[in-house]
């Protein structure tokens, strides 16, 4: 199992929301992508590569497509919620 820090994932989710670059119902900042669902149950942060939903109760879903690239978003997690 993978491990995520869900409190630093959902404030780095708010930090895009509330500073990114808003298209549509997606929000972008620093190579990440900010999705909330219709319902605000879930929450969906995303690079090219790899996708974390965040789900209700602070279950997770990750889909990634390698270790580098899985470790590689985390940098880019740490990264906006250290420097925003």
């Amino acid at each position: 199992m993978d491990k995520i820090d869900i409190k630093v994932a959902l404030s780095v989710f708010d930090k895009v929301i509330s500073r990114g670059e808003r298209k549509d119902e997606t929000f972008f900042l620093n190579g990440l992508y900010a999705t909330p669902s219709f319902d605000g149950y879930t929450v969906s942060l995303t690079d090219q590569k790899v996708t974390l939903s965040i789900l209700f109760h602070n279950k997770f879903n990750l889909v990634y497509d390698s270790k580098k690239s899985l470790s590689e978003f985390l940098l880019k997690l740490e990264r906006i919620d250290r420097d925003h």
